[in-house]
């Protein structure tokens, strides 16, 4: 899998039906330490809910995990868990906090109440594209930066940071499915192949 969607920030919903209440908070989360942590930052602020609800998706390793909170099996944290895996979404999670307002919901209501709210909290966090990259660093000719520059920029590439030596170090975050166009064209550029050294990769936003 080269690209995938996350969430782009922290997204809030309420959603109401027979006067139970409830809250659905979604977040990134890079890693499953992550996860917990923003699920037990949730139940801090709910610790008066009747059931806080969770779920969350990883890419690494293909990690997928939700729990019920007590809410009768299947009718609550799969089916939030299958918002995430219907929007394609990795690398983030999604509580809901319930408020039990008295009148039973039945499995059909729970279900669409934790979809809705689950959903309505990934829209309002909002997603972003994240794509394998690589770190790296070349070597440009003052007499060619300009041409460089321009040709990074076609490519996706985001220059991190520049030093002004007798020649000019460029640190690059670049789409790891340019690389072998870039290879090319800077050594047209240049006249010779570029002094690359890589540092590292990594899956990043390329906007």
């Amino acid at each position: 899998m080269s690209d995938y969607l996350t969430l782009a920030s922290v997204g809030l919903a309420e959603y109401e039906i027979k006067r139970s209440r409830f809250w659905g908070y979604a977040s990134p989360a890079a890693s499953e330490g992550q996860a917990v942590d923003f699920i037990n930052s949730v139940k801090t602020k709910h610790l008066d809910a009747s059931h806080n609800v969770y779920a969350y998706s990883l890419k690494k390793d293909n990690i997928r995990r939700f729990s019920d909170a007590g809410e009768p099996s299947g009718t609550a944290g799969a089916p939030v868990l299958d918002i995430l895996e219907k929007e394609g979404l990795y690398d983030c999670a999604v509580v809901v906090a319930r408020y039990f307002g008295g009148t039973l919901l039945g499995t059909g209501g729970l279900v669409k109440a934790y979809s809705n709210t689950a959903r309505m909290a990934v829209q309002k966090a909002g997603t972003v594209k994240m794509t394998k990259c690589v770190m790296f660093e070349f070597k440009c000719p003052y007499n060619v930066y300009k041409k460089a520059l321009t040709l990074l920029e076609s490519l996706s590439g985001k220059v991190e940071n520049t030093e002004y030596a007798e020649n000019i170090r460029i640190g690059v975050l670049f789409p790891f499915d340019n690389m072998s166009r870039f290879d090319a064209e800077i050594a047209d550029i240049m006249g010779a192949k570029a002094e690359i050294s890589a540092i590292s990769e990594k899956y990043a936003s390329i906007l």
